[in-house]
């Protein structure tokens, strides 16, 4: 069956297994809870239901990051930036970003989160990820204005306890 390209994108971005994607859904709120050893669990079943999804191997390399494991993390995340030709534009640049950063790119990560953050400014993770990467840059007065800018948002925005 034919698809136009942009169905194609948007079906590349949840997986072809329900069960993979409900394991990568609970992943990532395991994630956002900072409960990096649960979460890296229901990654790992989540991949072997399918391998082939970019943002569960890009999940998996946050997770391993948390837990300390910088180069399982930057493996997983290149594993994730291989198969994320197919996803949305937002979607493959999240996942190019985190490579680059796990790459340690900095100046490429910034780029990109830079890129991110501004095309979607109500999107806490992009700017919290851009603040990391120039702190980790050696670009600590860049990483403190962009928490700054994160300040002036609308609430509830500026009151999420992650700025």
């Amino acid at each position: 069956m034919f698809r136009p390209r942009k169905h194609r994108k948007v079906a590349a971005s949840t997986s072809t297994s329900p069960e993979a994607t409900r394991l990568y859904a609970e992943g990532l709120a395991k994630l956002q809870a900072y409960e990096a050893l649960a979460a890296r669990d229901l990654l790992e079943k989540a991949i072997a239901a399918d391998p082939n999804y970019a943002l569960s191997h890009s999940a998996m390399a946050q997770a391993w990051s948390q837990l300390g494991y910088d180069k399982k993390a930057q493996e997983e995340a290149k594993k994730a930036f291989d198969l994320s030709a197919s996803l949305t534009r937002e979607q493959h640049l999240s996942v190019e970003g985190r490579y680059r950063e796990f790459a340690h790119d900095f100046a490429a990560a910034i780029e990109i989160y830079r890129t991110l953050r501004n095309f979607f400014p109500d999107n806490l993770d992009y700017g919290l990820r851009l603040a990391s990467a120039q702190r980790k840059a050696g670009h600590p007065k860049d990483s403190l204005d962009t928490i700054a800018q994160m300040r002036t948002l609308p609430k509830p925005l500026s009151d999420d306890a992650r700025i």
